[in-house]
């Protein structure tokens, strides 16, 4: 089945290899499933695996783009005992991986043919290692594994290594690396993407409160501090603050607990719309963001940390790798909505479509049947943007539930315009409300969200952290339309958990 390939690169899961124990495996593939990937990219700088972690991929449907391990380096192929160990590599990866089904594509190496077009060839004629990439692994691979395709690198393919048009690409330039740290922070940069296949791109987040305490060894917390900046990835200065303060507000002065916040919910938004952006895409058919796995506590570039804890940008690639899924974007002075159904069931969904106030008070809608074809990707909806004011209310496309039908559980979730950032909108505090707070059976429980007004990045509260982190939300950081309910599970073993333990909170503008 030809399918979009939603996902991550994974590197190792620890700094000290062995002491990744196979509970942990296990729960990051769970959790890369749960979030909707359908393939984690190994990177060529990183292992091969373990036995049990390909197992578990096939176990959980995870495809595997496996990188051999070459990475950013120019290596000794003119050295024949080097090239020696390089073949019987090769052979043993090859035979000890090539039936497992996870395993989608060999990959020569990470960046090397990048590298050498774009620095090295500037200081020397020699690409070292080409003959690793071009000549002794392709011909290993095929006669070991002629049912797996090779590819010689990533990036890889027309005149120039990464180039935008052909083969794959890792967009970092463009955006998170530009100079420009405009272009780091503007999510609609991401629209601009022309490629057949995004294997690398990424944006910085912090991870919670509860997992700095715990590397920072119980020392002060001071944020860029030296403890501080051991622990925090390059590409955090100055572009998290810059994003905080474009989007949200002034970062300055902020206390750590508001840019921890602040921080996760610009990451999420970020990741969000792009792979949006990348996967409504037509003739691309690939989203990898960079990275998946950390490999200790730190300030960087996961959705999940070191400790397993999952940050607000989970919960945002999560909604955005939904099998079914409604994308919104403009075109000229058109709304175009794109419809993905990556499922073996057609249907047809009627919607409601148009304006609303952040306030409730004034509709413009209009309803309308879509249509999701099986394995499609397309544009199901189209209509004029309108002369509305887009600080003051919203453009959506929202499903409406069917009576007496199990199609209410495989509904899309809405779609909503971005149109400005968020602190230039005039939304106020809404008032939200838990209702129907049940446990359905031990440890599970249900929760029905609703709110008066607009509210964005709605999400759970508890006193005590430490609980809060045991809970498992099906969904959280979420966005509600006025008058909008949503019914959220919870998973947790902490005997007393019932309504009274739960606030909830939003961001709004404070003015």
């Amino acid at each position: 089945i030809k399918t979009f390939c939603k996902g991550s690169d994974w590197i190792p899961a620890d700094a000290i290899y062995a002491r990744v124990p196979s509970e942990k495996y296990r729960a990051l593939i769970m959790k890369a499933r749960e979030a909707n990937f359908t393939m984690l990219r190994i990177w060529g700088g990183g292992i091969y695996e373990k036995d049990e972690f390909y197992h578990l991929c096939d176990e959980m449907g995870i495809l595997i783009w496996q990188d051999l391990m070459f990475a950013c380096a120019s290596y000794p192929d003119r050295n024949e005992d080097f090239i020696h160990l390089c073949e019987r590599e090769i052979d043993y990866q090859t035979r000890r991986l090539r039936n497992h089904p996870c395993l989608a594509l060999w990959c020569g190496n990470n960046e090397n043919q990048w590298a050498f077009d774009s620095q090295w060839k500037k200081d020397t004629e020699y690409f070292g290692g080409s003959i690793i990439y071009d000549k002794i692994a392709p011909e290993l691979i095929r006669y070991l594994s002629p049912h797996i395709p090779y590819w010689n690198s990533s990036p890889y393919g027309g005149e120039e290594p990464n180039a935008n048009e052909v083969g794959d690409r890792h967009h970092w330039n463009d955006c998170t690396m530009n100079p420009d740290m405009e272009k780091r922070i503007t999510p609609e940069d991401y629209d601009k993407v022309s490629s057949k296949f995004i294997t690398e791109y990424g944006y910085i987040g912090p991870c919670s409160l509860s997992s700095i305490k715990k590397y920072h060894g119980g020392e002060p917390i001071i944020r860029f501090s030296e403890l501080w900046n051991w622990h925090n990835n390059t590409f955090e200065k100055d572009t998290v603050l810059a994003g905080i303060s474009k989007h949200y507000i002034d970062a300055e002065n902020l206390s750590l607990e508001d840019y921890l916040l602040y921080a996760g919910i610009c990451q999420g938004m970020m990741l969000s719309y792009s792979l949006e952006s990348i996967r409504s895409k037509e003739n691309c058919w690939g989203g990898l963001f960079w990275m998946y796995t950390d490999c200790w506590g730190e300030v960087g570039w996961t959705i999940i940390d070191y400790y397993l804890k999952c940050k607000p940008s989970w919960f945002y690639v999560k909604r955005s790798f939904a099998p079914i899924k409604l994308i919104m974007r403009a075109e000229a002075s058109n709304i175009i909505t794109t419809g993905i159904n990556e499922t073996p069931n057609d249907f047809r969904v009627p919607v409601e479509y148009g304006y609303i106030s952040f306030d409730g008070k004034d509709t413009a809608t209009k309803t309308a049947e879509i249509h999701l074809p099986h394995f499609s990707r397309d544009c199901v909806l189209r209509f004029p943007m309108g002369n509305y004011d887009l600080k003051e209310g919203i453009l959506f496309v929202k499903p409406l539930e069917i009576e007496s039908s199990d199609m209410n559980n495989r509904l899309p979730e809405k779609a909503l315009f971005r149109a400005d950032v968020f602190r230039n909108l005039d939304i106020q505090a809404p008032k939200l409300n838990i209702e129907n707070f049940s446990e359905i059976e031990k440890g599970m429980y249900t929760a029905t969200i609703s709110t008066d007004v607009f509210a964005h990045a709605v999400h759970f509260d508890m006193e005590e952290d430490s609980i809060l982190e045991e809970v498992h939300f099906s969904d959280n950081y979420f966005d509600l339309l006025p008058g909008e309910k949503k019914t959220v599970t919870l998973k947790s073993n902490e005997p007393s958990l019932d309504r009274t333990c739960f606030t909830l909170k939003s961001i709004y503008n404070k003015r």
